[in-house]
């Protein structure tokens, strides 16, 4: 099977190839815009590489980059800021026109990074048929996104798994997270952390499980199907950070209730997933 990964020169697209690439008869295909790191995977993994921008515009994506049998698309632009307006005006409608240009000139089998976001402010354990309910520009963009490619299926024949990603973390943690953050002050060599209260529930993952699951979804079989990607496991931010000080071995205090939480985020939600982590 030829297995097309957009996004795969990001944080979480290059775990997802990596794990791609432990399968066996797969010919996979990595593409992004990062022209150096594209390079580096396809060297890493021995795989092929494209480097594209979906937000041009193609009279035929499906041919452009090479009739893949299956697409996991984990490109989306503005993570910076959940409530940025471009994910409603730009990404939503350049992502949906790309997909539905590869669906129409003959994409079979389709994946699609969505966001526990698009639960917005519920609390508590949040099932796959929970109601989406989001608040956020980002999280109102990826399940409008998904309503779209639903609406779609009704008139082109292919098959649709949704993945809903819960939050992540590994031993090089994503730039910009907040374990990221940690990290910075240590190497800074500060003796406090400036954070929020730090009493938030959240569901965290490490990254390759998060990519395991990822690819275990793609593969199913279903025509149709959300997949929530988390733990199922509901831990204290403050847990994590203390965990993350604990790990590097040094003595750091934590200035709790520095920062207000964020109004967006509910105070207390996890998942629950049909792909149980081995």
């Amino acid at each position: 099977m030829k297995i097309l990964v957009t996004g795969a020169t990001g944080y979480i697209g290059r775990s997802v190839v990596s794990e791609l690439s432990k399968r066996l008869g797969h010919t996979i295909v990595a593409a992004g815009r990062d022209t150096q790191i594209l390079e580096k995977i396809a060297v890493t993994y021995n795989i092929q590489k494209i480097e594209f921008d979906l937000c041009e515009k193609q009279h035929n994506w499906f041919d452009l980059v090479g009739e893949p049998d299956m697409l996991i698309h984990l490109a989306w632009g503005g993570l910076n800021d959940y409530n940025s307006l471009c994910h409603i005006e730009q990404e939503l409608y350049a992502h949906y026109s790309f997909l539905k240009n590869m669906i129409e000139n003959g994409l079979p089998h389709l994946s699609v990074a969505g966001t526990c976001f698009e639960y917005g402010k519920q609390e508590g354990c949040m099932c796959e048929y929970t109601p989406t309910a989001p608040v956020t520009s980002y999280g109102i963009a990826k399940d409008t996104l998904h309503q779209f490619l639903r609406l779609l299926q009704k008139n082109r024949v292919f098959s649709l798994k949704w993945l809903r990603l819960f939050y992540i973390y590994s031993e090089v943690p994503k730039p910009g997270s907040l374990f990221a953050q940690v990290d910075d002050a240590i190497s800074r060599g500060e003796t406090s952390f400036n954070m929020s209260g730090g009493n938030q529930l959240r569901d965290y993952s490490n990254l390759e499980d998060v990519a395991r699951s990822i690819v275990d979804a793609a593969m199913d079989e279903s025509n149709y199907r959300v997949f929530n990607i988390c733990s199922g496991r509901p831990v204290s931010v403050r847990n994590m950070v203390e965990r993350q000080i604990k790990k590097r071995s040094v003595n750091m205090t934590l200035n709790l209730g520095f920062y207000p939480y964020l109004e967006y985020e509910p105070m207390a939600y996890w998942g629950k997933n049909s792909i149980p982590y081995v």
